[in-house]
């Protein structure tokens, strides 16, 4: 199976350990966050790229903060070298310099 080293794979991975802590299986994730299983999935493999709202109603259900959810993904993600890259190539292709 290929790792997704994006930053949506990095939080849908981090979406599925704290699942597995909790012993939650993906309907269960589903039904305490009021979305559809297919789509904790989804979120899961890091294909789909989720709203804040909808991160922050994965969070709740899991019990954990959304400001812990999301830190935690990000310092995975700018370990991983390719999140450098991919940084890199977002601060380019914006209109405004960053670097300000």
């Amino acid at each position: 199976m290929k790792k997704n080293k994006s930053f949506l794979g990095i939080l849908g991975f981090n979406i599925r350990i704290e699942r597995h802590r909790k012993g939650y299986s993906q309907e269960d994730l589903a039904d305490h966050s009021g979305l559809h299983r297919t789509y904790i999935g989804v979120v899961e493999r890091g294909e789909k790229n989720i709203s804040i709202f909808n991160c922050l109603r994965i969070a709740n259900a899991l019990n954990i903060s959304l400001h812990d959810l999301i830190r935690s993904s990000e310092e995975n993600f700018f370990q991983n070298h390719e999140g450098l890259d991919q940084l890199k190539d977002i601060k380019s292709s914006c209109q405004f310099n960053f670097d300000t």
